[in-house]
């Protein structure tokens, strides 16, 4: 709810479009899906053993993509 409301706020206090509609929507679906990816895998025991709930790799990496997603996500200056 919070990243709808940061894009729909963004585009018309800028009064322009975001950078590019696939990285938005990468970036706003990547969150739930990593969300329920960790919710999954780390009641089933599936960590990396050196923390108690510290996320697999495959997990981490997509954390890691999503996050520069939302970095690259950024209002055109047209």
């Amino acid at each position: 709810m919070m990243f709808a409301g940061v894009y729909y706020s963004t585009q018309r206090l800028m009064k322009a479009r975001l950078g590019s509609d696939f990285l938005s929507a990468l970036h706003f679906w990547g969150w739930p899906l990593i969300i329920v990816a960790a919710t999954i895998t780390l009641p089933l025991g599936f960590s990396r053993s050196k923390e108690y709930a510290e996320l697999i790799w495959p997990i981490n990496i997509a954390v890691a993509l999503i996050r520069s997603a939302g970095r690259c996500t950024r209002t055109c200056s047209c």
